[in-house]
Protein backbone atom coordinates (compact mmCIF):
# COMPACT_ATOMS: atom_id res chain seq x y z
CA UNK A 1 0.00 0.00 0.00
CA UNK A 2 1.19 3.30 -0.83
CA UNK A 3 1.80 5.51 2.12
CA UNK A 4 -0.88 8.41 2.44
CA UNK A 5 -0.07 11.63 1.74
CA UNK A 6 -1.69 14.04 4.64
CA UNK A 7 -0.45 17.23 2.97
CA UNK A 8 -3.55 16.22 0.55
CA UNK A 9 -5.81 15.13 3.20
CA UNK A 10 -6.31 18.23 5.13
CA UNK A 11 -5.69 20.05 2.05
CA UNK A 12 -9.07 18.29 1.13
CA UNK A 13 -10.41 18.62 4.42
CA UNK A 14 -10.17 22.33 4.57
CA UNK A 15 -11.74 22.75 1.12
CA UNK A 16 -14.71 20.45 2.49
CA UNK A 17 -14.67 22.45 5.41
CA UNK A 18 -14.79 25.64 4.28
CA UNK A 19 -17.46 24.58 1.81
CA UNK A 20 -19.74 23.67 4.69
CA UNK A 21 -19.23 26.31 6.64
CA UNK A 22 -20.42 28.46 4.14
CA UNK A 23 -23.06 26.46 3.23
CA UNK A 24 -24.22 26.52 6.78
CA UNK A 25 -23.41 30.02 7.50
CA UNK A 26 -26.70 31.42 8.16
CA UNK A 27 -28.41 34.66 6.90
CA UNK A 28 -27.12 37.74 9.00
CA UNK A 29 -27.15 41.53 8.92
CA UNK A 30 -27.20 42.90 4.96
CA UNK A 31 -28.07 38.86 3.48
CA UNK A 32 -31.60 38.92 4.28
CA UNK A 33 -31.87 41.55 1.53
CA UNK A 34 -31.30 38.56 -0.60
CA UNK A 35 -34.67 37.20 0.37
CA UNK A 36 -36.14 35.45 -2.51
CA UNK A 37 -38.21 38.56 -3.70
CA UNK A 38 -39.76 38.57 -7.17
CA UNK A 39 -39.21 41.86 -7.83
CA UNK A 40 -35.37 41.88 -7.62
CA UNK A 41 -33.80 43.81 -10.78
CA UNK A 42 -31.20 42.94 -13.41
CA UNK A 43 -28.13 42.84 -11.52
CA UNK A 44 -26.41 46.50 -13.13
CA UNK A 45 -29.56 48.17 -12.53
CA UNK A 46 -29.31 47.16 -9.14
CA UNK A 47 -25.66 48.21 -8.79
CA UNK A 48 -26.91 51.68 -10.47
CA UNK A 49 -29.30 51.79 -7.14
CA UNK A 50 -26.90 50.90 -4.93
CA UNK A 51 -24.51 53.54 -6.00
CA UNK A 52 -26.65 56.52 -5.80
CA UNK A 53 -27.80 55.46 -2.37
CA UNK A 54 -26.38 51.88 -0.64
CA UNK A 55 -23.08 50.85 -1.53
CA UNK A 56 -21.41 52.02 -3.86
CA UNK A 57 -18.08 49.92 -3.81
CA UNK A 58 -17.67 47.29 -7.16
CA UNK A 59 -17.23 44.21 -4.61
CA UNK A 60 -21.49 45.08 -4.21
CA UNK A 61 -21.87 44.09 -7.63
CA UNK A 62 -20.53 40.75 -6.85
CA UNK A 63 -22.32 40.24 -3.63
CA UNK A 64 -25.45 40.58 -5.35
CA UNK A 65 -24.32 37.66 -8.44
CA UNK A 66 -23.56 35.52 -5.25
CA UNK A 67 -25.52 36.58 -2.65
CA UNK A 68 -29.02 34.92 -3.40
CA UNK A 69 -27.44 31.67 -4.80
CA UNK A 70 -27.12 28.91 -2.11
CA UNK A 71 -24.54 27.27 -3.80
CA UNK A 72 -22.93 29.91 -5.23
CA UNK A 73 -21.60 31.14 -2.19
CA UNK A 74 -19.77 27.96 -0.62
CA UNK A 75 -18.31 27.31 -4.06
CA UNK A 76 -16.92 31.24 -4.49
CA UNK A 77 -15.38 31.00 -0.59
CA UNK A 78 -13.55 28.05 -0.80
CA UNK A 79 -12.32 29.46 -4.12
CA UNK A 80 -11.59 33.01 -2.17
CA UNK A 81 -10.17 31.47 0.57
CA UNK A 82 -7.07 29.65 -1.45
CA UNK A 83 -6.98 32.31 -3.62
CA UNK A 84 -5.71 34.97 -0.41
CA UNK A 85 -3.38 32.01 0.92
CA UNK A 86 -1.94 31.84 -2.67
CA UNK A 87 -1.05 35.61 -2.83
CA UNK A 88 0.45 35.38 0.27
CA UNK A 89 2.95 32.10 -0.68
CA UNK A 90 3.13 34.51 -3.34
CA UNK A 91 4.83 37.09 -1.31
CA UNK A 92 6.53 34.97 1.12
CA UNK A 93 8.39 32.77 -1.94
CA UNK A 94 8.20 34.95 -4.79
CA UNK A 95 6.56 32.43 -7.18
CA UNK A 96 2.97 31.08 -6.77
CA UNK A 97 1.94 27.64 -5.56
CA UNK A 98 2.28 24.17 -7.16
CA UNK A 99 -0.42 21.91 -5.87
CA UNK A 100 1.36 19.10 -6.96
CA UNK A 101 4.40 19.33 -5.22
CA UNK A 102 4.02 17.90 -1.61
CA UNK A 103 6.62 20.96 -0.38
CA UNK A 104 4.29 23.53 -1.58
CA UNK A 105 0.87 22.09 -0.24
CA UNK A 106 2.67 21.70 3.34
CA UNK A 107 4.14 25.81 3.22
CA UNK A 108 0.45 26.51 2.27
CA UNK A 109 -1.03 24.21 4.73
CA UNK A 110 1.40 26.37 7.79
CA UNK A 111 0.61 29.68 6.23
CA UNK A 112 -3.20 29.02 6.43
CA UNK A 113 -2.38 28.19 10.05
CA UNK A 114 -1.14 31.29 10.97
CA UNK A 115 -3.27 33.37 8.43
CA UNK A 116 -6.57 31.52 10.72
CA UNK A 117 -4.15 32.38 14.22
CA UNK A 118 -3.71 35.57 13.58
CA UNK A 119 -6.52 37.32 11.35
CA UNK A 120 -9.11 37.74 13.88
CA UNK A 121 -12.67 37.71 13.04
CA UNK A 122 -11.88 34.97 9.72
CA UNK A 123 -16.00 34.33 9.13
CA UNK A 124 -16.77 37.46 8.77
CA UNK A 125 -14.15 37.75 5.83
CA UNK A 126 -14.49 34.54 4.24
CA UNK A 127 -18.11 33.40 4.99
CA UNK A 128 -20.27 36.39 4.89
CA UNK A 129 -20.85 37.24 1.53
CA UNK A 130 -21.58 41.38 1.62
CA UNK A 131 -17.82 41.21 3.01
CA UNK A 132 -16.07 38.04 1.09
CA UNK A 133 -16.87 40.10 -2.14
CA UNK A 134 -17.00 44.13 -0.58
CA UNK A 135 -13.37 43.10 0.89
CA UNK A 136 -11.55 39.87 0.81
CA UNK A 137 -11.83 39.59 -2.88
CA UNK A 138 -10.81 43.30 -3.37
CA UNK A 139 -7.34 42.94 -1.46
CA UNK A 140 -6.31 40.31 -3.42
CA UNK A 141 -5.90 42.97 -6.26
CA UNK A 142 -4.85 45.32 -3.95
CA UNK A 143 -2.20 42.70 -2.98
CA UNK A 144 -1.24 41.92 -6.44
CA UNK A 145 -0.76 45.05 -7.05
CA UNK A 146 1.59 45.48 -3.96
CA UNK A 147 3.58 42.95 -5.09
CA UNK A 148 4.20 44.13 -8.64
CA UNK A 149 5.54 47.07 -6.77
CA UNK A 150 7.35 44.96 -4.20
CA UNK A 151 8.88 42.97 -7.67
CA UNK A 152 9.94 46.37 -9.42
CA UNK A 153 11.44 48.76 -7.04
CA UNK A 154 12.98 46.17 -4.32
CA UNK A 155 13.85 43.02 -7.11
CA UNK A 156 14.19 45.01 -10.27
CA UNK A 157 11.97 42.21 -11.89
CA UNK A 158 9.18 44.04 -14.02
CA UNK A 159 6.63 41.97 -14.18
CA UNK A 160 4.58 44.33 -16.47
CA UNK A 161 7.56 44.42 -19.10
CA UNK A 162 5.30 41.82 -21.01
CA UNK A 163 4.51 43.39 -24.37
CA UNK A 164 1.63 40.77 -24.50
CA UNK A 165 0.28 42.87 -20.91
CA UNK A 166 -1.62 46.16 -23.18
CA UNK A 167 -1.94 49.76 -21.65
CA UNK A 168 -5.89 49.00 -21.54
CA UNK A 169 -5.67 46.14 -19.24
CA UNK A 170 -3.26 47.92 -17.38
CA UNK A 171 -5.98 50.75 -17.26
CA UNK A 172 -8.34 48.76 -16.55
CA UNK A 173 -6.96 46.68 -14.31
CA UNK A 174 -6.05 50.02 -11.86
CA UNK A 175 -9.34 51.98 -12.17
CA UNK A 176 -10.85 48.43 -10.72
CA UNK A 177 -9.02 48.85 -7.85
CA UNK A 178 -9.65 52.31 -7.43
CA UNK A 179 -13.24 51.65 -7.00
CA UNK A 180 -13.28 48.64 -4.88
CA UNK A 181 -12.43 50.64 -1.67
CA UNK A 182 -12.31 53.89 0.04
CA UNK A 183 -9.39 52.99 2.95
CA UNK A 184 -6.78 51.05 0.59
CA UNK A 185 -5.97 52.88 -3.05
CA UNK A 186 -4.77 56.12 -0.91
CA UNK A 187 -2.14 54.04 0.52
CA UNK A 188 -1.24 52.24 -2.66
CA UNK A 189 -1.35 55.56 -4.75
CA UNK A 190 1.09 57.23 -1.56
CA UNK A 191 3.35 53.60 -1.34
CA UNK A 192 3.62 53.82 -5.02
CA UNK A 193 4.78 57.40 -5.16
CA UNK A 194 7.22 56.85 -2.54
CA UNK A 195 9.31 54.27 -4.18
CA UNK A 196 9.12 55.80 -7.33
CA UNK A 197 10.79 59.07 -5.62
CA UNK A 198 13.38 56.55 -4.19
CA UNK A 199 13.86 54.78 -7.39
CA UNK A 200 14.80 58.43 -9.37
CA UNK A 201 16.72 59.84 -6.86
CA UNK A 202 18.75 56.18 -6.85
CA UNK A 203 18.85 55.23 -10.56
CA UNK A 204 18.69 58.91 -11.87
CA UNK A 205 15.79 58.13 -14.02
CA UNK A 206 12.04 57.17 -14.67
CA UNK A 207 10.84 54.04 -13.43
CA UNK A 208 9.32 52.06 -16.58
CA UNK A 209 6.13 53.90 -17.89
CA UNK A 210 3.93 51.21 -17.12
CA UNK A 211 4.55 50.82 -13.36
CA UNK A 212 3.85 54.57 -13.16
CA UNK A 213 0.56 54.00 -15.19
CA UNK A 214 -1.19 52.31 -13.32
CA UNK A 215 -1.32 54.70 -10.71
CA UNK A 216 -3.23 57.04 -12.93
CA UNK A 217 -6.56 54.96 -13.33
CA UNK A 218 -6.36 53.65 -9.56
CA UNK A 219 -6.78 57.44 -8.86
CA UNK A 220 -9.37 57.77 -11.25
CA UNK A 221 -11.47 54.81 -10.14
CA UNK A 222 -11.06 55.82 -6.43
CA UNK A 223 -12.04 59.33 -7.26
CA UNK A 224 -15.60 57.48 -8.86
CA UNK A 225 -16.12 56.16 -5.39
CA UNK A 226 -15.20 58.70 -3.39
CA UNK A 227 -17.79 61.02 -5.27
CA UNK A 228 -20.22 58.52 -5.56
CA UNK A 229 -24.04 59.58 -4.15
CA UNK A 230 -24.46 56.65 -1.58
CA UNK A 231 -21.54 57.77 0.17
CA UNK A 232 -22.90 61.21 1.16
CA UNK A 233 -25.85 59.50 2.24
CA UNK A 234 -23.94 57.04 4.43
CA UNK A 235 -21.76 59.87 5.96
CA UNK A 236 -25.81 61.92 6.72
CA UNK A 237 -27.01 58.51 8.16
CA UNK A 238 -23.62 58.05 10.34
CA UNK A 239 -24.41 61.84 11.76
CA UNK A 240 -20.38 62.24 10.42
CA UNK A 241 -19.55 65.59 8.14
CA UNK A 242 -18.74 63.96 4.99
CA UNK A 243 -16.05 66.53 3.93
CA UNK A 244 -15.38 67.83 7.50
CA UNK A 245 -12.59 66.55 10.33
CA UNK A 246 -13.28 66.60 14.09
CA UNK A 247 -10.31 65.62 16.12
CA UNK A 248 -12.90 64.02 18.87
CA UNK A 249 -14.44 61.70 16.61
CA UNK A 250 -10.95 61.12 15.00
CA UNK A 251 -9.68 60.43 18.71
CA UNK A 252 -12.46 58.14 19.44
CA UNK A 253 -12.16 55.73 16.11
CA UNK A 254 -8.92 55.34 16.99
CA UNK A 255 -9.99 54.30 20.17
CA UNK A 256 -12.09 51.55 18.90
CA UNK A 257 -9.30 50.40 16.65
CA UNK A 258 -6.72 50.24 19.91
CA UNK A 259 -9.56 47.85 21.08
CA UNK A 260 -10.29 46.10 18.21
CA UNK A 261 -6.85 45.27 17.88
CA UNK A 262 -6.47 44.26 21.79
CA UNK A 263 -9.94 42.13 21.70
CA UNK A 264 -9.63 40.38 18.26
CA UNK A 265 -5.69 40.38 17.30
CA UNK A 266 -3.70 39.74 20.54
CA UNK A 267 -1.47 37.80 19.30
CA UNK A 268 -0.81 39.24 16.06
CA UNK A 269 -0.16 42.56 18.44
CA UNK A 270 2.39 40.02 20.55
CA UNK A 271 3.87 38.33 17.63
CA UNK A 272 4.18 41.93 16.09
CA UNK A 273 6.23 43.38 18.98
CA UNK A 274 8.51 39.96 19.09
CA UNK A 275 9.58 40.42 15.53
CA UNK A 276 10.78 43.91 16.18
CA UNK A 277 12.88 42.10 18.44
CA UNK A 278 14.05 39.65 16.30
CA UNK A 279 14.97 41.95 13.73
CA UNK A 280 16.75 44.10 16.41
CA UNK A 281 18.79 40.46 17.55
CA UNK A 282 19.92 39.91 13.84
CA UNK A 283 20.11 43.07 12.03
CA UNK A 284 23.40 42.31 10.48
CA UNK A 285 22.32 39.05 9.72
CA UNK A 286 18.78 39.24 7.83
CA UNK A 287 19.08 40.64 4.10
CA UNK A 288 18.57 44.01 3.84
CA UNK A 289 16.45 44.33 1.04
CA UNK A 290 14.34 41.88 2.43
CA UNK A 291 14.20 44.45 5.94
CA UNK A 292 13.68 47.14 3.65
CA UNK A 293 10.83 45.76 2.01
CA UNK A 294 8.94 44.59 5.59
CA UNK A 295 9.47 47.87 7.00
CA UNK A 296 7.52 48.92 3.28
CA UNK A 297 4.68 46.68 4.39
CA UNK A 298 4.47 47.88 8.23
CA UNK A 299 4.63 51.73 6.93
CA UNK A 300 1.48 50.88 4.74
CA UNK A 301 -0.05 48.91 7.29
CA UNK A 302 0.19 51.51 9.95
CA UNK A 303 -0.79 54.52 7.15
CA UNK A 304 -3.83 52.84 6.21
CA UNK A 305 -5.82 52.63 9.83
CA UNK A 306 -4.94 56.41 9.80
CA UNK A 307 -7.94 56.37 6.80
CA UNK A 308 -9.70 54.03 8.73
CA UNK A 309 -10.06 55.77 11.39
CA UNK A 310 -11.29 58.87 9.51
CA UNK A 311 -14.22 56.59 8.34
CA UNK A 312 -17.94 56.59 9.97
CA UNK A 313 -18.10 52.94 10.50
CA UNK A 314 -15.53 50.77 12.10
CA UNK A 315 -14.99 47.21 12.22
CA UNK A 316 -12.56 44.47 11.58
CA UNK A 317 -13.49 44.03 8.25
CA UNK A 318 -11.03 47.89 7.47
CA UNK A 319 -8.26 46.18 9.44
CA UNK A 320 -7.87 43.09 7.01
CA UNK A 321 -5.56 44.86 4.67
CA UNK A 322 -3.12 46.36 7.52
CA UNK A 323 -3.32 42.78 9.65
CA UNK A 324 -2.91 41.16 6.16
CA UNK A 325 0.23 43.19 5.75
CA UNK A 326 1.84 42.50 9.00
CA UNK A 327 0.95 38.71 8.59
CA UNK A 328 3.60 38.97 5.35
CA UNK A 329 6.36 41.00 7.31
CA UNK A 330 6.46 38.58 9.99
CA UNK A 331 6.94 35.47 8.05
CA UNK A 332 9.04 36.82 5.93
CA UNK A 333 11.74 38.34 9.00
CA UNK A 334 10.90 34.25 10.40
CA UNK A 335 12.21 32.72 7.70
CA UNK A 336 14.83 34.81 7.44
CA UNK A 337 15.56 34.36 10.78
CA UNK A 338 15.29 30.71 11.49
CA UNK A 339 18.20 30.23 8.40
CA UNK A 340 20.65 31.02 11.54
CA UNK A 341 18.36 28.49 13.91
CA UNK A 342 17.44 24.44 13.57
CA UNK A 343 13.94 24.26 13.54
CA UNK A 344 11.93 21.02 13.44
CA UNK A 345 10.15 21.01 10.31
CA UNK A 346 7.72 17.91 11.47
CA UNK A 347 6.81 19.96 14.47
CA UNK A 348 5.90 22.98 12.44
CA UNK A 349 3.67 21.27 10.21
CA UNK A 350 2.01 19.01 12.62
CA UNK A 351 1.21 21.41 14.75
CA UNK A 352 0.08 24.17 11.91
CA UNK A 353 -2.17 20.25 11.15
CA UNK A 354 -3.61 20.71 14.40
CA UNK A 355 -5.07 23.99 14.36
CA UNK A 356 -6.67 23.36 10.80
CA UNK A 357 -8.48 20.50 12.08
CA UNK A 358 -9.62 22.01 15.52
CA UNK A 359 -10.22 25.08 13.66
CA UNK A 360 -12.11 23.77 11.04
CA UNK A 361 -14.09 20.86 12.88
CA UNK A 362 -15.39 23.90 15.01
CA UNK A 363 -16.53 26.20 12.31
CA UNK A 364 -18.45 23.21 10.51
CA UNK A 365 -19.98 23.21 14.03
CA UNK A 366 -20.58 26.19 14.69
CA UNK A 367 -22.13 27.15 11.24
CA UNK A 368 -24.33 24.09 11.62
CA UNK A 369 -26.09 25.10 14.78
CA UNK A 370 -26.43 28.64 13.61
CA UNK A 371 -28.50 27.25 10.37
CA UNK A 372 -30.31 25.20 12.57
CA UNK A 373 -31.17 28.55 15.31
CA UNK A 374 -32.13 30.45 11.59
CA UNK A 375 -34.40 27.49 10.31
CA UNK A 376 -36.39 27.37 13.59
CA UNK A 377 -36.82 31.41 13.78
CA UNK A 378 -38.08 30.99 9.96
CA UNK A 379 -40.14 28.74 10.89
CA UNK A 380 -41.76 30.19 13.70
CA UNK A 381 -42.12 33.50 11.83
CA UNK A 382 -43.92 31.60 8.73
CA UNK A 383 -46.40 29.23 10.74
CA UNK A 384 -47.31 32.45 13.04
CA UNK A 385 -47.87 34.39 9.59
CA UNK A 386 -50.37 31.59 8.89
CA UNK A 387 -52.66 32.75 11.08
CA UNK A 388 -52.23 36.54 11.99
CA UNK A 389 -50.55 39.15 10.18
CA UNK A 390 -49.40 40.64 13.55
CA UNK A 391 -46.15 38.27 14.91
CA UNK A 392 -44.86 37.85 18.17
CA UNK A 393 -42.25 35.38 18.59
CA UNK A 394 -41.46 33.59 22.29
CA UNK A 395 -37.76 33.83 20.61
CA UNK A 396 -35.50 35.93 18.26
CA UNK A 397 -32.34 34.59 16.75
CA UNK A 398 -29.20 33.40 18.64
CA UNK A 399 -26.37 32.11 16.37
CA UNK A 400 -23.87 31.64 18.62
CA UNK A 401 -25.56 29.89 21.73
CA UNK A 402 -23.20 31.11 24.03
CA UNK A 403 -20.57 28.86 22.19
CA UNK A 404 -16.66 30.23 23.03
CA UNK A 405 -15.01 31.83 20.29
CA UNK A 406 -17.96 31.60 18.42
CA UNK A 407 -17.64 35.23 17.35
CA UNK A 408 -15.03 34.33 15.66
CA UNK A 409 -16.49 32.44 13.08
CA UNK A 410 -20.32 34.19 12.98
CA UNK A 411 -20.40 38.06 12.80
CA UNK A 412 -23.41 38.51 15.01
CA UNK A 413 -25.57 36.36 17.61
CA UNK A 414 -28.65 37.98 15.94
CA UNK A 415 -30.74 38.14 18.98
CA UNK A 416 -31.46 41.85 18.32
CA UNK A 417 -32.52 41.38 14.76
CA UNK A 418 -36.67 41.36 15.88
CA UNK A 419 -37.04 43.51 18.78
CA UNK A 420 -40.08 44.14 21.49
CA UNK A 421 -41.36 46.95 19.84
CA UNK A 422 -43.48 46.10 17.32
CA UNK A 423 -44.29 49.98 16.19
CA UNK A 424 -40.68 50.28 15.47
CA UNK A 425 -38.80 48.10 12.82
CA UNK A 426 -35.30 47.77 11.97
CA UNK A 427 -33.92 47.35 8.37
CA UNK A 428 -34.26 43.46 8.87
CA UNK A 429 -37.48 43.71 10.45
CA UNK A 430 -38.71 45.57 7.33
CA UNK A 431 -37.01 42.40 4.89
CA UNK A 432 -38.76 40.03 7.36
CA UNK A 433 -42.38 42.12 7.14
CA UNK A 434 -41.59 42.43 3.55
CA UNK A 435 -40.70 38.50 2.86
CA UNK A 436 -43.51 37.40 5.06
CA UNK A 437 -45.72 39.76 3.98
CA UNK A 438 -46.59 40.93 8.00
CA UNK A 439 -48.26 44.09 9.25
CA UNK A 440 -45.93 43.76 12.31
CA UNK A 441 -43.14 41.37 13.90
CA UNK A 442 -41.31 41.42 17.24
CA UNK A 443 -40.25 39.07 19.78
CA UNK A 444 -40.96 38.95 23.53
CA UNK A 445 -37.37 37.98 24.27
CA UNK A 446 -34.87 40.73 25.21
CA UNK A 447 -31.97 41.10 22.88
CA UNK A 448 -28.80 39.62 25.31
Amino acid sequence: MKRINWSYVILVFITISIFLSSYFYPTIRDEFYYLPNTNVPDLFTEFNNAYHTGNPRLGQFFANLIGRNPLAKPIFNVFLFWAYISVLFLFIFRRLPNVSNTKDVWELLIISAAFILLIGGFGEMFYYVPFSTNYTLTHIFYLAYLYLLSEYYFYDKNLLGNKKISFILVFVGGFFMGWCNEHVPPVLLGGGILLALFYILKNKKLPHFKILLLNLPLLFGYLVLFLAPANRIKFKVTGAKEFGFQWSEYVKHWMVIFKTYYYFNTILLILFLLTIGIVILNLRKINKVRLLQVAFYFLLSVLTLFIVAYSPLQGTRLLLFSNTLIIIGIYLIVIESIKYYSVNRNVLQWSSVGILILFFSFSIYVTYRAQQNFQEVMTSIDLASKKSKNVQLNKSFDFTQDIPFARKIILDRGSDYIDSQPEKDGSIEMLLKTYFKLETISSKEKAK
